[in-house]
């Protein structure tokens, strides 16, 4: 709606002031107001020519752009003269004098006629709940540009904030704390790879559980994965750690078999494991990661949708720091979610290559 009703704005700036669309405007002497008018219609213009440009070919020479300038000046009679015969006509002593008489009865009009009319539409406009039907009037204004001010100004902040913060956020969450060794890397991570899956779950199933329980499909996912944890750690004959570092990502069905899907990030998480409580932990863990990890989210999301990182960090660089995190957070998690029918296709099983030092790549 903003960007609607601010192109029409632009249309009607357009016609009221190109001397394209009217070339009865040069046919007097304009004044500096017009004048500016027309120089900011020059501009833009010429910024429309140079993305339309720059979108066609890898670059742009400088005198191309000195071409499309004077191309778009010439368009309009747009040269110093112009601007020296505005400037001059502006300060006539006969043209002020006569401006501030057309101001006053302009004035004197306006609050005699014009002001009860408008103050009848205003108050009508806040009587009625639908303020739609007063599009002329300040209520409709604040009414509807307001709040969405308001959203904006708290958006910026709140992105604003994420930023500075982040890599604080950043070191803490991924370096500093749960600082207890890997008990998942038991042999070296050299080696073959040993790909195996289960009988299918039951999504069924899944959703009983979790509206029984009140709890989420995915924390009835998260439950089951550590105590398989639990399970794999006794028949290892490891003991098990109070918590296990994972990273968590979520994948639609529509990411895995069609293009230009929404990029998605990851999550690290700490799963509880000795906790009578668990459920409530995982809930407060998971709010905790939403809450704290929003920079990590998008990063990584930059990272899968464009490569952000790996453009912007070296090779070397980034090979030890992926090492190193996949090191201490040795579990994946991937949730691939979603019910999208594919013509020829029954089932499908999601797996993406290991990375760096991760031990354990868990999809459900």
């Amino acid at each position: 709606m903003l960007i609607e009703s601010f192109s029409n704005y632009w249309n009607d700036f357009l016609y009221n002031n190109d001397p394209v669309e009217r070339p009865e405007i040069l046919k007097k002497r304009i004044g500096v107001s017009q004048c500016v008018k027309i120089a900011m219609i020059v501009l833009v213009c010429t910024l429309k020519e140079l993305a339309r440009q720059c979108r066609k070919s890898e670059g742009l020479k400088f005198m191309e752009l000195l071409s499309i300038v004077q191309r778009e000046s010439s368009k309009r009679n747009f040269n110093p003269r112009l601007i020296l015969e505005s400037i001059t006509k502006s300060f006539n002593p006969i043209d002020i004098l006569y401006s501030c008489v057309a101001l006053s009865w302009y004035i004197t009009i306006t609050s005699c006629l014009r002001t009860p009319l408008l103050l009848v539409r205003e108050l009508q406009a806040l009587k009625s709940r639908h303020k739609h039907y007063y599009p002329d009037t300040l209520t409709y204004m604040l009414f509807c540009y307001l709040p969405l001010t308001f959203q904006a100004i708290r958006e910026v902040m709140s992105i604003s904030w994420i930023a500075v913060t982040a890599p604080k956020i950043i070191v803490e969450e991924l370096f500093l704390k749960h600082p207890q060794s890997n008990k998942l890397q038991t042999i070296s991570p050299c080696g073959r790879k040993v790909v195996a899956w289960s009988e299918e779950v039951d999504v069924e199933l899944v959703r009983k559980i979790a509206n029984v329980t009140g709890a989420t499909e995915t924390e009835v996912l998260l439950a089951a994965t550590v105590d398989t944890l639990k399970e794999y750690f006794r028949h290892s004959a490891v003991n098990v750690p109070d918590d296990v570092l994972a990273t968590v990502k979520f994948v639609s069905q529509r990411a895995v078999f069609l293009r230009n899907h929404e990029a998605r990030g990851i999550l690290c998480l700490a799963l509880p494991t000795r906790t009578p409580l668990f459920h409530d932990d995982l809930v407060e863990i998971l709010q905790e990661a939403r809450s704290r990890q929003s920079a990590i989210y998008a990063i990584t999301a930059a990272e899968t949708s464009c490569g952000l990182i790996s453009s912007c960090v070296p090779a070397i660089v980034l090979k030890l720091l992926l090492n190193q995190l996949s090191r201490r957070y040795s579990l994946c998690l991937t949730h691939v979610d979603g019910d999208l029918p594919v013509e020829g296709v029954d089932g499908a099983i999601y797996w993406r290559p290991p990375q760096g030092n991760c031990s354990i790549y868990i999809y459900h």
